[in-house]
């Protein structure tokens, strides 16, 4: 069983479950990544879930299924070797609604990668931007252990 570890950050404010052996490097007070160990097989490659934080470009409800829908269109006509594989629609336990979208690209030739990107959209304030990487072999190990990283999410009060 992998242990997993409790992430905190209160400048992102979200709580989130990372395998224990990932790193965590903070890029900006609204931004962060964690980091699987090397995988020697793959050039060192890192498999990443990126998080930032930021404030939406709209609200509510329809502009949020209206973005994701965009989103994944853009995705589509820019990304070479871009193949859908499928989508996923929640909502957190905090209640903000949760869109997960996993596909596969190829940046390089003979290199394909699985990706996913997720976004959470919680107030007109708060909305979060997700992006998660691995080499497509590694897909079967690396997109569950992201979902549920993503799934684990816990969106924390602002501080006054």
């Amino acid at each position: 069983m992998n242990k997993r570890l409790n992430f905190a950050d209160e400048n992102l404010l979200i709580s989130i479950l990372i395998p224990q052996d990932w790193e965590a490097n903070k890029i900006s007070p609204q931004n962060i990544r964690f980091a699987a160990k090397p995988q020697k097989s793959y050039n060192n490659y890192r498999p990443y879930l990126y998080i930032l934080r930021k404030k939406p470009d709209g609200e509510g409800n329809i502009w949020f299924e209206e973005f994701c829908r965009e989103n994944l269109d853009e995705l589509e006509q820019n990304c070479t070797g871009f193949k859908y594989l499928y989508s996923d629609r929640s909502s957190l336990s905090s209640f903000a609604d949760l869109h997960i979208a996993i596909y596969e690209c190829s940046p390089e030739p003979q290199e394909i990668f699985t990706r996913l990107q997720a976004m959470i959209y919680h107030t007109k304030h708060n909305f979060y931007f997700i992006e998660a990487s691995t080499p497509k072999p590694l897909a079967d190990t690396f997109i569950p252990k992201f979902e549920q990283a993503i799934k684990s999410i816990r969106l924390l009060p602002e501080r006054s």
